[in-house]
């Protein structure tokens, strides 16, 4: 798999996981102050991912559309510092987040990517 295709989904795959920390995170009442979260770690070990019909945009991005697609994930890690998540108006802080991936396959269907 070609690297800026590997980029790709395992920042699909960092999407996903954080709009789950943060759908968690939202449960409880939607303050205006900041909340500290902590950091991240998550493995995805022997998973099958399928993504429909999602719209990503952002500088720096190619332009491309996935009609449908599936890649497999070997082997791959990938960490951040630290992500701000808004949901509300409430702002979730999350120190640093590694995602470590283990075999897993990711289908892509009806995906947009647009570059800025």
């Amino acid at each position: 798999m070609r690297l800026r295709n590997r980029v790709l989904v395992l920042a699909l795959a960092l999407a996903i996981a954080l709009a789950g920390a943060s759908t968690a995170a939202a449960g409880g009442d939607a303050a205006t102050d900041d909340k500290h979260l902590g950091t991240i770690d998550l493995t995805l070990e022997n998973e099958q991912i399928h993504v429909d019909g999602v719209d990503v945009s952002g500088e720096g991005l190619p332009t491309m559309e996935i009609d449908e697609r599936t890649y497999q994930l070997e082997s791959a890690t990938i960490t951040t510092d630290g992500v701000t998540v808004t949901v509300g108006e409430t702002t979730y802080r999350l120190g640093q987040i590694t995602v470590g991936v283990e075999n897993v396959s990711v289908t892509l269907e009806d995906v947009s990517i647009t570059g800025k």
